[in-house]
């Protein structure tokens, strides 16, 4: 599973404050300074849920992750 932030933050920054490992971070989305997002760095998320429990705007959402053809567990 992985978490994801849609479009419904409003760029509080409560995920970033809770997050264990620090994978949240706040980005640039456009030329002008004043426009940020929030992402999770996906090789340093540990799938805890604390940001998505403490999000007051709903906006980080649990996915699957796309399933692997030939995982060695499916293959035996």
């Amino acid at each position: 599973m992985i978490f994801s932030i849609n479009d419904e933050c409003i760029l509080c920054g409560m995920c970033a404050d809770i997050c264990p490992v620090n994978a949240i971070l706040g980005e640039e989305t456009t030329q002008s300074i004043d426009q940020y997002r929030y992402v999770i760095d996906q090789d340093a998320c540990v799938q805890c849920g604390e940001c998505a429990e403490i999000c007051p705007a709903q906006a980080i959402i649990k996915q699957e992750e796309e399933s692997g053809a030939g995982r060695k567990e499916d293959a035996a």
